[in-house]
């Protein structure tokens, strides 16, 4: 017995599992991962489209007051706008840098006079930008402007709004359409700044890079456009990766895992090894058995068998009819005892792994013939005739297991038919294999019958009045026989209308 042949499927299972496993684990914390990017991503834009708004909201606010108009655009009290606006808000969390600029875009003021802010009093081209959109065209309405740039190689969000009358008051000047002194803020997105807010918006790492190539490689990247809508660089930070996170924690289970399961499978190797043995241990023990026996049980049954027809012979006339039908009783059940030792020893012999068989270059009507000869006492007996209609075909086989196959299917099909019916044997080529049919016209078999038919001792019918003599291993043999030849062995049966047998012989050595 093959252990492998026993094994291999539990292997192939275990290893298909583990890889099926593997894959979707992986799949899934890949998975995990690019969902936990994007919604990173889309956390990080939404928190960055809320700061400009903020900033936005805070320099309007400023910028359209009634009071800051008064000051700065008609009485020109720049120190007002240091007391009052640059002191009480620069450097909070709101923002962190502020300034003024004339209609003509000139910087009239800056909390880095103030703050000893780095930034030079050259307008920026971020800020630039913002003030070139800004043109005042309808009184008492705010006019703001907000993006993102980059000033000293730091990134910023930058707010501008236009110095605009509410309308709350009459007594003031009407100022003219067109540019007008704006008021802009600043808010450093800097290290200190995403150190504050990372309670916020729970993303840890976040820096900024002017060049793509300064972006480490394992970061997470958002490009940032600036107030041009110019690309001014890439925010980045350390993305969340919470699949790699499980396959880290479940690195060491997976392990054991794999191998408490390789442990497994050698103890049940080591376990079927031990069956394999016991059990090859009783078939030989078995077939031991079935060949020591042969003797013992096939030589009192040939005495019974010769002396029962020495009787029969000799007996005609002198003893009594009812005493002759005890002998033929006798000799009758002799031969069936024969023919059921004969099929038990053979299956003995063909039930192991190979079947040793001496290929020849045979005629298949010869064998055919020689077949039909070997049974013709079985179709006498039965009442039939084999009709012989196999052409002349050389093939490359074993003519000794030929026969006894092509014999047990004859031998099955006078059993099953009707006295007086034909048996045609006929045979065709087919591709590389020579098909011979054997068909009969007797009761046939339904597919229920046709399985039990392929089993081991297994009876066709039920049918007490069907019933035939036999062991039921005519068939297990012959399929394990052509087996060997390197054929196969087809039924096909009706029920009532008879049963064919295919034994498909491959035509061998050059085909």
């Amino acid at each position: 017995m093959n252990l492998s042949a026993l094994t291999r499927p539990l292997l192939i299972a275990s290893c298909v599992s583990v890889i099926l496993l593997l894959a979707f684990v992986f799949s899934a914390a890949d998975r995990q991962d690019t969902l936990a990017r994007n919604s990173e991503r889309a956390r990080m834009q939404q928190f960055l489209s809320e700061e400009r708004e903020v900033l936005s909201a805070l320099a309007e606010d400023n910028a359209w007051w009634d009071e800051a108009v008064m000051r700065v655009i008609v009485e020109g009290d720049l120190t007002w706008l240091e007391d009052n606006l640059f002191n009480g808000l620069v450097g909070t969390r709101l923002m962190s840098m502020a300034q003024i600029y004339g209609p003509k875009r000139e910087m009239l003021a800056s909390s880095a006079n103030i703050a000893g802010d780095p930034i030079s009093a050259k307008t920026p081209t971020a800020v630039a930008n913002l003030l070139d959109k800004i043109i005042v065209e309808v009184p008492y309405r705010p006019v703001t402007e907000s993006g993102f740039g980059v000033i000293g190689g730091k990134l910023y969000v930058i707010a501008a709004s236009a110095l605009q009358w509410t309308g709350a008051r009459t007594d003031v000047p009407e100022l003219p359409p067109g540019p007008r002194a704006t008021l802009v803020f600043y808010q450093e997105v800097g290290p200190d700044y995403w150190a504050a807010m990372q309670p916020v918006i729970g993303i840890d790492g976040v820096g900024f890079a002017v060049r793509r190539t300064d972006v480490p490689k394992n970061a997470l990247a958002l490009d940032i456009r600036g107030t041009g809508g110019e690309q001014i660089g890439w925010l980045f930070w350390r993305p969340d990766q919470p699949g790699a996170r499980f396959l880290s924690d479940i690195s060491l289970p997976f392990v054991v895992f794999v191998v408490f399961l390789f442990f497994i499978n050698v103890m049940m190797n080591r376990r079927a090894q031990r069956i394999i043995a016991d059990l090859d241990e009783a078939n030989t023990a078995k077939t031991v058995f079935l060949a020591s026996m042969s003797h013992e049980i096939r030589t009192p049954l040939n005495a019974i068998i010769g002396y029962s027809d020495l009787i029969k012979m000799k007996g005609e006339g002198a003893l009594p009819e009812q005493l002759l039908g005890y002998v033929d009783s006798i000799n009758s059940s002799g031969h069936h005892l024969h023919k059921m030792v004969s099929d038990i020893l053979d299956f003995a012999k063909y039930d192991k792994a190979s079947i040793r068989s001496t290929k020849e270059l045979v005629d298949i009507r010869d064998v055919v013939r020689a077949s039909i000869a070997e049974i013709e006492p079985t179709l006498m007996q039965c009442g039939v005739r084999a009709n012989n209609q196999v052409p002349s075909k050389a093939l490359h086989t074993d003519p000794r297991l030929a026969r006894q196959v092509i014999s047990n299917m004859l031998s099955n099909a006078a059993k099953f038919s009707h006295p007086g019916d034909d048996i045609r044997l006929t045979g065709e080529v087919h591709g590389r294999f020579f098909h011979l049919d054997i068909i009969d016209t007797g009761v046939g078999m339904t597919e229920t019958e046709l399985k039990e038919a392929r089993k081991l001792f297994g009876q066709a019918t039920q049918d007490a009045n069907l019933a035939k003599e036999g062991t039921g291993l005519g068939i297990p043999i012959s399929e394990r026989i052509m087996t060997a030849l390197g054929g196969t062995l087809m039924l096909t049966s009706e029920k009532g209308k008879g049963t064919t047998a295919c034994l498909r012989f491959p035509l061998g050595q050059g085909d």
